[in-house]
This record gives C-alpha cells, sequence and structure tokens, in this order.
C-alpha cells in the first residue's frame, strides 16, 4: 500500500548558561528527532518502505546547514545542540538520481520552525514524493505486431540532453501485465516529453512518428503510457487521451498506435549522394535523378528553391507535384525537370529527373528541397544540395586540414577516369608544387588523398591534375599543434591548505576535487610527487588517491577546467570541465601507475560494484559548447553524455582495474566524430572511475605524468 510519510521532530529547548565577555548569557537547546509513519494516508506514485532511512538536514535563518545526518537514527540517541532562533528542518529519503532514473524515488518534506528558549519546539515534516513517476505498458497486440517498441521519455524541451531522459525498451522484455522498462522518476519541470521507435514485423521503421508533449505536470503524479492499437487503419496514426483517475491523482496517459503504419517516404539517387553537395561540371550529360517511395501513399510532393536562376527559368520557388496547375507543370517541364509516376496515393517509386535542367544552369550553388508528406501525415524533408563547377578533365573541391596533415578532395568530370589524375599542393609562400598521384582512395568520380608532414598553422593552395591539364586552385590552412600547459605535471603551487597543478594562480587550467575534499580538513586527494616516470631536474607527477572527506568517498581526480563550489543539497559539487583549444590532436600519450583495491564505499545508483575492483580512468574530450565548457553538476548527476552530446567532435579513454605493478606508457586513440574545429578540449584523470557517485575503493592510486598530444 503506498503510504504518506510524516516525521515529526521535536526540538527540546532547555536553559544551558554560557558566559561571554559582556557578561551575558545565550539560550541554547536540544535537536531531538522522532520519526513515524500515518498508515491512513495515500501519497501517488510512492512505494511503501518497512523502515525508510531518512536524511536530515537542519539549516538555520540564513540557510546555512548546521547539521546533516545520512540516518536519522543518529539523531534518536544524540541530541543535537542548537541555539535559540528559527529553523528549516528538511527530511528526505530515497538516492539522488539527477533529472531522471529508473527506480529511485526521492521523498522530501520541510517544516520551518522556531526555538524558543525553555520550551519544546516541534517541527512536523511531511515526505511525499518530489518527483514525477512515469511507466509504460503495451497491449499484448502491440508487441505481437512489432519486434521493437521504445519509448523515450524526457523532463526537458528536445531529447539532446542524454542525462533527463529515460529509454523503455521491449527489446529488455515484456512483463506479464505489458510492463517495458522500469520504474522511471523525473525531476518535475512541468512537462513531459515522449517519442516512440517502433520496428514492424516487416522490419519497417517508423522512427519518431509518434511523438508528444504533456504539459502542466507536477510533483507525485504517475504517468502510465498505455500503448494499443488503433481501430482505425487508415486515418491519423495517433489517437491521444488523458483520463485521470482522481481518487489517486495518477495520470493514464493513453497513446494508440496504428498498426497500418508504415515507413516513411524515402529518398533514393543512383550515382550521387544527398547528403553530400553534388559536383557537375557545367553542361554534364551524366544522369542526374531523385527516386522517392512513399509506401503510405503520397498525399504532397513539394519541392522548393530560393534561386533567381531558377526562378528566371519558368521554375516556381515552390510547387506542389500532385496539385500543381498545368501552366506551371509546363514551365519546370520547359526548364528541363521532368518527373514519372507522381499520382496521389501511389506507393510506387517516383522518378525526379533533373538531367537536362542541370546541363543548362550556369556557374554557381544550388539547392533543391523536397517535402514528402504521406497519407499517414508522416513526413520528410530531404535537401539536394550541388555546385556547377567549369568543364575540366578534373576539380577541386575541398580540403580537411589538421594540424601536420590534410586530406584533399578532388573528382574528374569525364566518363573514364583520366591518365595522371592526382594533385599538386604547397605553401602560399613557395613557388614550387609537390605533385602526388599515388595513395589515393577513389569513390567513383570523386578521390582524395592524405598529405603528410605539413606546417602547423600555414596556409597552403591545391589543386586537382591530370596529364592533361591543372584545375582551379584552393587555398586551405592547417590547425595548430599544441600542447597544453603543465602536461608534464612538473609545476605545482599552494594556496592555503590546497594544491593546485598550476604553476601559479595567473596561468591556471588544471584543478582538481581538492577543494571540495578539503571542506573540513586537509586531504588533498591530488597532489605532485616525485615519483615520475621520466627522471630529470625539479620533475614531478601527479597522485591521485581516492580518500574519505567529511565522512563521503572522494576519489583522487585531475582536469582541464574549476572547481566552482562544493553543494550540500545535493550533495556534490559544481565543476567547468574544459579549457578553450583549437586543434585535432591523434591521440594522447603519457605514463600511468595505478594500484587499485577493493570498492568498499558505494552510492545509488553504483551499489552493485560493493566488492569489485576499483577502476582508474583517463579521457580526452574535443567539443565545441557554446559556454566553451561543460557545467558538471556532481550532485544532480549532471556529466557529459559521451553517446549522445551532439557537440562532441572527437573522444578517447582508457580504463583498467589491475596494477600495473609500475609505470607503463599509453597511448589514446582519439575517435573523431565529424570534421567540425574544436573549442574546447577536457582531459579526466580519476583513481576511481565511479567517484563522482561516491563510489570506489579507499586507498585506490593512480599516479599521472608526462602528457603529450601526438598529431
Amino acid at each position: 500500500m503506498n503510504i504518506l510519510k510524516k516525521i515529526l521532530i521535536v526540538l527540546l529547548v532547555g536553559f544551558v548558561t554560557s558566559c561571554n565577555k559582556d557578561g551575558g548569557s545565550a539560550g541554547t537547546g536540544f535537536l531531538k528527532l522522532n520519526i513515524s509513519q500515518d498508515e491512513s494516508l495515500v501519497v501517488v506514485g510512492t512505494k511503501a518502505e518497512a523502515d525508510p532511512v531518512y536524511k536530515v538536514e537542519v539549516q538555520n535563518s540564513e540557510g546555512v546547514v548546521v547539521a546533516s545526518y545520512d540516518n536519522h537514527n543518529d539523531l534518536a540517541t544524540s541530541p543535537l545542540k542548537l541555539k535559540a532562533g528559527k529553523y528549516t528542518v528538511i527530511g528526505t529519503t530515497g538516492e539522488n538520481g539527477g533529472h531522471a532514473a529508473f527506480g529511485m524515488p526521492v521523498y522530501q518534506g520541510k517544516d520551518e520552525v522556531e526555538v524558543v528558549v525553555g520550551q519544546t519546539t516541534t517541527a512536523e515534516v511531511v515526505c511525499t514524493l518530489s518527483q514525477v513517476k512515469v511507466t509504460v505498458k503495451c497491449d499484448k497486440s502491440v508487441t505481437d505486431a512489432f519486434k521493437t517498441v521504445i519509448v523515450t521519455v524526457t523532463n526537458h524541451t528536445d531529447f539532446s540532453d542524454g542525462s533527463r531522459n529515460l529509454i523503455y525498451s521491449s527489446d529488455k522484455g515484456v512483463a506479464d501485465d505489458g510492463s517495458i522498462g522500469g520504474e522511471g522518476y523525473f525531476q518535475c519541470t512541468g512537462m513531459l516529453k515522449y517519442s516512440i521507435y517502433l520496428i514492424n514485423q516487416d522490419d519497417e521503421i517508423s522512427d519518431g512518428d509518434v511523438f508528444g508533449t504533456i504539459e502542466n505536470v507536477s510533483p507525485k503524479e504517475h504517468y502510465i503510457f498505455n500503448l494499443s492499437l488503433s481501430e482505425n487503419d487508415e486515418g491519423g496514426a495517433i489517437i491521444p487521451g488523458i483520463g485521470v483517475d482522481t481518487s489517486t491523482n495518477d495520470r493514464e496517459y493513453d497513446v494508440n498506435v496504428n498498426l497500418n503504419k508504415k515507413a516513411k517516404p524515402a529518398f533514393s539517387t543512383s550515382g550521387f549522394n544527398l547528403d553530400n553537395t553534388a559536383y557537375i561540371s557545367i553542361g554534364s550529360t551524366l544522369t542526374w535523378q531523385v527516386n522517392v517511395i512513399s509506401k503510405a501513399g503520397i498525399e504532397k510532393l513539394v519541392v522548393s528553391h530560393n534561386s533567381a536562376e531558377l526562378t528566371n527559368r519558368g521554375i516556381p520557388a515552390s510547387f506542389n507535384l500532385i496539385s500543381m496547375s498545368e501552366t506551371d507543370k509546363s514551365a519546370v517541364n520547359n526548364a528541363g525537370l521532368v518527373w514519372s509516376g507522381v499520382v496521389a496515393g501511389t506507393k510506387e517509386t517516383m522518378t525526379l529527373d533533373f538531367s537536362t535542367l542541370l546541363s543548362a544552369l550556369p556557374l554557381g550553388d544550388y539547392e533543391f528541397i523536397f517535402t514528402a508528406l504521406d497519407m499517414q501525415a508522416q513526413e520528410v524533408i530531404k535537401s539536394f544540395k550541388f555546385k556547377v563547377i567549369p568543364a575540366v578533365e578534373t576539380s577541386t573541391i575541398s580540403a580537411d586540414p589538421w594540424g601536420r596533415h590534410a586530406f584533399l578532395y578532388g573528382m574528374y568530370n569525364t566518363v573514364e577516369q583520366p591518365s595522371g589524375v592526382g594533385f599538386e599542393y604547397r605553401k602560399e609562400s613557395d613557388a614550387t608544387w609537390q605533385k602526388v598521384t599515388s595513395g589515393l582512395t577513389f569513390d567513383g568520380a570523386n578521390y582524395s588523398v592524405k598529405v603528410t608532414a605539413l606546417e602547423p598553422r600555414t596556409k597552403y593552395i591545391f589543386r586537382t591534375v591530370s596529364d592533361k591539364e591543372p584545375s582551379n586552385e584552393i587555398e586551405f590552412t592547417t590547425l595548430g599543434a599544441d600542447q597544453i600547459a603543465n602536461m608534464s605535471f612538473d609545476a605545482w603551487y599552494k594556496s592555503g591548505k590546497h594544491w593546485y597543478p598550476n604553476a601559479s594562480a595567473d596561468n591556471f587550467l588544471w584543478d582538481s576535487g581538492n577543494e571540495g575534499a578539503n571542506t573540513l580538513s586537509e586531504v588533498n586527494p591530488t597532489q605532485p610527487t616525485t615519483n615520475v616516470a621520466v627522471a630529470g631536474t625539479d620533475k614531478q607527477a601527479a597522485i591521485l588517491k581516492s580518500a574519505t572527506a567529511a565522512g563521503q568517498f572522494a576519489a583522487g581526480s585531475l582536469f582541464l577546467g574549476d572547481f566552482v563550489k562544493a553543494t550540500l543539497s545535493p550533495l556534490g559539487a559544481n565543476l567547468h570541465w574544459g579549457r578553450p583549444y583549437d586543434c585535432k590532436p591523434l591521440s594522447l600519450k603519457g605514463y600511468y601507475n595505478y594500484t587499485p583495491v577493493t570498492i568498499n564505499k558505494t552510492k545509488a545508483p553504483h551499489t552493485d560494484k560493493q566488492g569489485t575492483m576499483d577502476i582508474c580512468q583517463i579521457y580526452v574530450v574535443l567539443a565545441d559548447w557554446p559556454a566553451g565548457y561543460f557545467e558538471v553538476s556532481t550532485g544532480d548527476s549532471k556529466f557529459i553524455d559521451v553517446e549522445n552530446d551532439p557537440n562532441i567532435i572527437g573522444y578517447g579513454s582508457l580504463e583498467n582495474n589491475a596494477a600495473t605493478n609500475g609505470w607503463l606508457s599509453f597511448e589514446i586513440p582519439i575517435e573523431y566524430r565529424n570534421n567540425r574545429i574544436p573549442t574546447t578540449c577536457v582531459i579526466v584523470c580519476s583513481s576511481s572511475k565511479y567517484g563522482d557517485y561516491f563510489t570506489g575503493g579507499v586507498g585506490s592510486t593512480l599516479i599521472v605524468d608526462e602528457f603529450e598530444f601526438t598529431f
């Protein structure tokens, strides 16, 4: 049975006299704790606990925490002595799962009281579910009809922040009652968004077509997504409705999924890729066709552009091929764009032929945008970008420059590959070209080559060549090949009780968790050591040792960025990870020396790690976050989403749970996900991989030295 938890906190105040230099006295009292449960009331979405453990926090009138207990029982036998005044008493039970987590409900409540000298003051704290609960159920007809059902729910405005998303998947099994996934708990932001991914028995994919937003979401509400099959075979694919059970405040959110929902409209081509810009030599006689297929039947197929040249040739800025007038159709056909098979409701392939039009266009950049809408309200937008280039044997297309190398791209414009095809390049300041005709990679008429031994931050010129003639010239500038200051970890300074891995505060690049660990006493899990990998005068390394601080587990850590502040509610720290950096290294190499111990400190969601061997971690991230850094909040479990963050450009990681028995060299390859240029670099080292979750082995020790980027 769901239970309303009630905390009765009794403040017992008596007279305790103390002398001060004015000869006066001040009243003090004691805080004592009594906990009971009211079995008669129901809290929406919570589960009964036989013996719940409450975390209790007492704040004074200025919001300063004067006492904090992980277990309320600690107060039962040891009353807390307090001065008379106003206090806020906060009770919490359940692990903090951040923005979203499965199986981690948090019940919380607070009461404001005034302690009066000579009187007994009672604070009543009623703890209720502070989050929103979400579960997902599938009717058997849904799981019979679809191989895979995945529902993604977030409390954010979109799905870009992975820490706010929970994924309910039938791939992990379906319970007897149709439930998929677990019981999800979200911090309440006033809204929920959902998106549903389906694969039917014919392996047709419907990705994100079923989606929606629920507004006016409140704490302690339970939203149950019931997925069932619509009885409507041809109409709208989604029939949402909300039923409210006022007796429990549960919100049952029903989503009806149409069994006949087909795959979205799809585009295909022959000889080129719509995802890339096509290069077309002027007067080209090649065939340029775009094919469209709509398995649910086409309702609308719109072609748009914003080119003055195309408009002058009689092509409207936007036209629907299915419902356009005969006048517009004749004008577009006369301009050289023709099509076949485009009929309302067709499920057959439709072909748009641009060959005649493209052969007549002058030099320049062009783009057509296609919008396909099918009979089940599924819309797909696709772009066809192309560039008309001079009609020479080869054409220079683009360069992808790095620090000490570059990839050069070109194409040939003849039916057969011309003889002597290759590249020439030179520094802008040089007069002599260097020719490259070997090591080329071909993809149809397109080809590329990697040129090496280039100078960083230097302007080059390159062109494609054949035995007949060179082509157009294009400039590019190589990126930097910079190291980051103090990657050797030789320079350190101490301010107060905190060690910092920098030469001075004026050149502050690296930081650690020392400030948080040193809150009550000097611990410094991260500090310098003379145990170095490479001997030399004044050489030092960084030693990271997992420890306990103020009763909490503290991993030894080292990172590029800033330790901003420690937080008590939620318990953790705010950090800024990253420093300005615009290079693209190939790898991070260096030395490490690791001695792990068995994990003996755990907190959710990693309590299953108890008794296993600790793990060290070293990783590097290249990104282009708009703020220039990533804002970490360990108390809210807000960390870099390595798998899904769209701002990440490159990433590499090393993890090890075994003793190295001395120094080992390492090299971490950096895997790049796109060709953007980074603006921020993050390097993170930790003696306990799960230290941010207060999980690890006290005594695990990682020593790192002589880091260096390769280019």
